[in-house]
């Protein structure tokens, strides 16, 4: 078998590179004066049929001749379609994400009303989806950090899916529960594109374009309520649901596209795959490779929860990072969830509000649907996402990812105040439109941030565990957005703005900007580290 596979292997090259030895081009970097149509001859498929692994390139350094490294050659083939076709099918499956997690605001009234449940059931609806992402978060950021990006991403897409159709077809309550739980499992690594996106961005325009996919989460959000719009009321909740996965089945078919991360090849040891990789960027982004060969590094662990505290900076960072991503979620979410509550239940403004009492009088069971002005209403606050992130585009690298972070959770505390007052329906619907372009750019930038601030070693598990105790903050939310908004909106609508306020300050107090700063791997944090030892005993 192997020597028929070898036979393929050759034909197959010489029919297609017209008898040129492929190895010529993957073993010799382009110089800048050699024309580029030569890099384009390379044959990704005959090159997936070959073993990478036992490729290799030069790794002898020598002082006299060039080298370069993945941040140097990612900057140096700059913004091009390379990074917009990673852009839209890494935001394919945020877009995907979103409509499964923000369906359970429509959802969850719906099921009240159809399975005749409490406001606890009604609540625990979205609150098992957040337990599943909570124990999913950081083993999908271990998964990818051990076996790849593009794996990591694909599996949880596969995960999501089937469970998202088993849970379209759930019997009953308990069931249904079950199987929402199963699929916040997977919804909890779809946040590793992040990370893929980040490790091929050039450092000038990172941020602006991660703020840029935010775009994807806000369009699933508006995508899940135009589909309930159609189909509540006709189809029903069941089709909804079904229908809800069709973004992801599209991520699925064409996520043989989807490239594997250079930087997380070079710290595997595949210096090879890292470099055909960055040929491909190269190729699309029609740019010449910098000059020399990739410098190889040494292949390191990965995956080490301690490497998130190993040195104060990095720790100091790290417990900040938690409560801020707990309380993007825990605000994020919960806003989400009390708009719906707002309004369904507002009649003229929010001082003249049903009460269950009234509403359950002479009936032994009382619910509330969302009718066509509800569902537009909800649209119209989605949109305030958009702003959210045209925000941050504007401002995340003027003013840097702290003072923004800062700004935009301030800017929350205070919208989100004002729905202590009676309102009309107008103004109630204009302050949660402020409120929510806020804290989905509270959302946005600590996507920006946490991939910059950590190094490739442990970047994904990173981005994985700050989810999972961001996920926290959701498993907490219904109560008090649903259960507590019930009893006391005064008291609900405190607990969200100082949680911001807090936020707002811990932003202020992390001890790293990343602003314009290079991606670091473990090497390169280890050789600051010993720089600025040096520097400290010159000076004694």
């Amino acid at each position: 078998m192997n020597f028929i596979y070898f036979c393929r292997t050759v034909m197959s090259a010489f029919l297609r590179n017209g008898g040129v030895d492929r190895k010529e081009y993957v073993y010799q970097p382009l110089q800048p004066s050699e024309e580029i149509i030569e890099l384009h001859e390379i044959d990704d498929d005959l090159f997936n049929n070959t073993d990478k692994n036992n490729l290799q390139i030069k790794d002898e350094t020598n002082e006299s001749e060039e080298s370069f490294t993945v941040e140097e050659a990612i900057n140096h083939l700059g913004f091009g379609p390379f990074q917009i076709q990673l852009i839209g099918l890494v935001g394919m499956c945020s877009m995907a994400d979103a409509m499964e997690v923000m369906m359970l605001s429509i959802i969850a009234p719906e099921l009240r009303c159809v399975w005749k449940l409490p406001r606890w059931q009604e609540a625990l609806i979205t609150t098992v989806v957040f337990v599943g992402q909570f124990f999913g978060a950081s083993l999908w950021g271990q998964f990818c950090d051990k076996f790849g990006r593009k794996k990591g991403l694909i599996a949880c897409s596969i995960w999501i899916f089937y469970y998202g159709l088993l849970s379209s077809i759930a019997p009953n309550y308990v069931w249904f529960l079950c199987m929402r739980m199963l699929a916040g499992f997977g919804i909890a690594g779809g946040n590793q594109g992040a990370t893929l996106n980040s490790e091929f961005l050039p450092s000038n325009v990172r941020g602006k374009c991660l703020a840029l996919m935010g775009s994807f989460f806000a369009i699933g959000s508006i995508g899940i309520a135009l589909l309930a719009l159609v189909t509540m009321s006709t189809l029903g909740w069941r089709w909804m649901l079904a229908l809800s996965g069709i973004p992801l089945a599209c991520f699925i078919l064409m996520s043989r596209w989807l490239p594997e991360s250079a930087r997380y090849c070079m710290l595997c040891g595949k210096t090879a795959e890292a470099y055909y990789t960055l040929m491909k960027v190269a190729r699309l982004n029609k740019k010449s490779m910098p000059p020399g060969f990739l410098k190889p590094i040494e292949a390191a662990p990965r995956g080490k929860y301690s490497d998130m505290f190993e040195t104060k900076e990095m720790g100091i960072t790290t417990i900040l990072l938690f409560y801020i991503w707990f309380t993007a979620a825990f605000a994020y979410y919960g806003l989400v969830l009390f708009t719906t509550e707002f309004l369904t239940k507002t009649v003229d403004n929010t001082c003249s509000r049903k009460t269950l009492e009234s509403l359950s009088r002479g009936c032994n069971f009382w619910c509330e649907r969302m009718d066509t002005q509800d569902y537009i209403d909800f649209i119209k606050t989605t949109f305030a996402e958009f702003v959210g992130i045209f925000f941050n585009i504007v401002v995340v690298d003027i003013l840097g990812r702290k003072r923004t972070l800062s700004l935009v959770c301030m800017l929350f505390c205070v919208f989100s105040s004002l729905q202590f007052f009676c309102l009309s329906r107008t103004n109630m619907v204009i302050f949660l439109f402020c409120a929510r372009g806020s804290v989905s750019a509270i959302f946005n930038v600590v996507f920006i941030y946490t991939p910059e601030v950590y190094p490739t070693t442990i970047r994904g598990l990173a981005l994985g565990t700050c989810s999972t105790v961001a996920r926290v903050g959701a498993i907490v939310t219904p109560f008090i957005a649903q259960v507590l908004m019930e009893v006391s909106p005064t008291l609900a609508i405190g607990i969200y703005a100082g949680s911001a306020l807090l936020a707002s300050i811990c932003a202020l107090l992390l001890p790293i900007e990343t602003t314009g700063r290079s991606m670091k791997n473990k090497i390169d944090i280890i050789a600051d580290m010993d720089s600025e030892q040096e520097d400290s005993e010159d000076e004694i």
